[in-house]
């Protein structure tokens, strides 16, 4: 078989070197075949015929095809390069598309509120059935919103200032730290009457701030929510009525949630570090929420009534805990702002 095959190569060998326009031999058999004007393939098929005739009979009629088989090395890695240039064009370009979209403010505000929305839905489904699956969901849409909400305070500062002053007013803008917190603590809780708890001032939080972004008409609330402009702005002023009550609500709920950990110091399941957290967090909260302030100002009145009935002694270390706790919680910044207040 390599014989004939290597018969048959130089037989096509000679074929492609055989000097048709010099043979009177060739003429005269394209004569006497009365073609005319034969197409590219006729005049092949002619040659092929007359030199199998009379040169040689090995020489196939009808040329031999390149199989894929037969392919090159070259060619096959020309195809490799080809694919590997497409694939890397078209890598960069969707990257381009990507960096463009997240460079419009507009994205940002989108994922923001869809995140706002998700958490405020899976926080009011974990209220409603406790502990089940749908924290884990609950603390995963949190994360990814104050991953969001930092970027984008991150952006708004000043590219001027030093990158510690930048990530301090990213941090201090918007909440982001007090929300850190919680999550901390959050993702610790695994009684129900603990994580509903935590979940009251979440999804008061976020109740409100959905109503924010309808009051600023954002697109993309807008869009998710499809609510009428009348009806949009019936539940925006039924719910800024209810938000006293509401952020009232939240700032017990913080109360009863701190001496749930409290109390959980002395069992088996104590966390001293969420204790230690939640209490960064209630003090924060403390500095910065009126609400807050109120609840834990009726807090301390009921205890002052109830140390009433405690013996000298005790009532005397009741004090001076209580004007450390007071203290350490910066209750003496608050003070002369609220008399200053109420002189005003």
């Amino acid at each position: 078989m390599p014989e004939i095959k290597d018969t048959v190569d130089d037989a096509e060998e000679a074929f492609k070197q055989y000097p048709f326009d010099a043979d009177e031999a060739w003429h005269k058999f394209r004569r006497a075949a009365e073609v005319t004007a034969p197409s590219a393939e006729a005049e092949e098929r002619l040659r092929r015929a007359f030199f199998r005739k009379h040169i040689n009979s090995l020489l196939p009629l009808k040329p031999r095809e390149t199989t894929p088989t037969a392919m090159t090395g070259q060619s096959a890695q020309q195809g490799q390069v080809a694919f590997s240039e497409s694939f890397w064009k078209k890598g960069r370009l969707l990257l381009l598309r990507i960096r463009a979209w997240c460079a419009a403010p507009e994205s940002w505000a989108s994922i923001e509120s869809t995140l706002d929305l998700l958490t405020l839905t899976t926080a009011m489904l974990t209220l409603w059935l406790g502990a089940s699956s749908v924290v884990t969901w609950t603390w995963a849409s949190l994360g990814f919103s104050l991953v969001v909400a930092f970027y984008r305070n991150w952006t708004r500062q000043p590219r001027a200032w030093p990158g510690r002053l930048r990530l301090e007013r990213a941090l201090a803008s918007d909440d982001c730290i007090p929300r850190v917190l919680f999550m901390m603590v959050g993702m610790q809780l695994r009684h129900p009457i603990a994580l509903r708890l935590a979940m009251i001032p979440l999804s008061i939080a976020y109740l409100y701030r959905l109503v924010a972004a309808l009051e600023r008409s954002e697109t993309w609330t807008l869009r998710i929510l499809s609510l009428a402009p009348a009806t949009r702005q019936h539940v925006i002023t039924k719910l800024r009525r209810r938000e006293a009550d509401a952020r009232m609500l939240a700032a017990y709920a913080e109360v009863g949630l701190f001496a749930l950990l409290l109390g959980s110091l002395f069992t088996p399941s104590r966390s001293v570090l969420a204790v230690f957290v939640f209490y960064r967090y209630v003090q924060l909260r403390y500095l910065g929420c009126r609400y807050t302030q109120i609840v834990w100002e009726q807090v301390e009145a009921q205890l002052d009534m109830w140390s009433m009935w405690l013996p000298p002694a005790l009532r005397d270390i009741y004090l001076r805990g209580k004007q450390l706790v007071k203290s350490m919680a910066g209750a003496a910044r608050i003070r002369p702002q609220a008399n200053m207040a109420s002189h005003r």
